[in-house]
């Protein structure tokens, strides 16, 4: 055979190979004999399985849930300051018909309370330099002035001027007027006061509130240097009486006060003793 015949039969057999094993395109498609169903079945079950996993991955991880501390009694008179087991302090005072809870860390203190005696003659209050802006408040009316509530944690202050909350009472206008003196009293005391915002909110029990909120420049008790304070003030008619919760810090320290003293007013409940 030449070698001419000889290709010629190479090519024809690798058509014949061709045809055979490579499908046509206009064949029907041969019918599938498995669920379609079955790939659907298939993810569900798996993503259960693992969905399964991690639940229990998770409780094994997780610290269980702790049943909520029950809240402290309300007294009938005065006011009662309860350390809680997360390190916070609950404030009930049957005088303003307020309670609410202090910030882990910070210090609640009553003028005519043991706490704050303990506290002026504390080491470490006196290692803040603390001693002698807590002595400043000495002599107050405690039935006035009804709690100091101060930021003890190192570096939340500066110019040994401390972050603090004061809860006073008694006030004679209402609290819109007093918004009014609020402004005037700055204004007259300080140099530099800048309103920052006036207005009203909506508090946890649905009473209405006024607020204001300023800067200003004043100075330390202990050195007499010269700082901007951030001021926020609240006032609210509760039990017959105006009530004002007032926080002052240094200005550069606004952002960790601001969330701090919004924990406190989330918190405040009014009632009536």
């Amino acid at each position: 055979m030449s070698q001419k015949n000889i290709l010629l039969a190479i090519i024809v057999a690798v058509f014949l190979i061709l045809a055979c094993s490579t499908p046509s395109f206009l064949a029907p498609a041969p019918v599938s004999t498995t669920d379609p169903n079955a790939i659907h079945t298939t993810v569900a079950e798996t993503a259960a399985k693992k969905m399964t996993q991690t639940a229990q991955a998770l409780e094994m991880l997780l610290p269980p849930t702790e049943t909520p501390a029950p809240t402290p009694a309300r007294p009938t008179v005065g006011s009662t300051i309860t350390t809680m087991p997360n390190g916070t302090v609950f404030f009930s005072d049957a005088t303003t018909g307020i309670e609410m809870l202090v910030p882990e860390g910070w210090a609640a203190l009553r003028i005519d309370g043991q706490e704050y005696s303990m506290a002026l003659i504390d080491p470490q209050v006196e290692k803040l330099g603390l001693t002698q802006y807590l002595t400043s408040y000495r002599g107050q009316n405690p039935e006035t002035f009804r709690l100091l509530i101060f930021d003890f944690y190192e570096g939340h202050k500066q110019n040994l001027f401390p972050t603090g909350v004061l809860v006073q009472t008694g006030h004679r206008s209402s609290p819109e007027k007093m918004i009014e003196l609020e402004r005037k009293s700055e204004e007259h005391k300080f140099d530099d006061v800048v309103t920052l915002s006036e207005g009203t909110r909506t508090l946890s029990s649905g009473e209405t509130a006024y607020t204001r909120v300023s800067t200003y420049k004043g100075f330390t008790i202990s050195t007499g240097d010269i700082i901007k304070i951030y001021d926020s003030t609240i006032i609210f008619e509760a039990n017959g009486k105006v009530t004002s919760i007032q926080l002052q810090t240094l200005d550069e320290l606004r952002p960790i006060a601001e969330a701090q003293f919004e924990v406190i007013l989330a918190s405040l409940n009014l009632f009536t003793p």
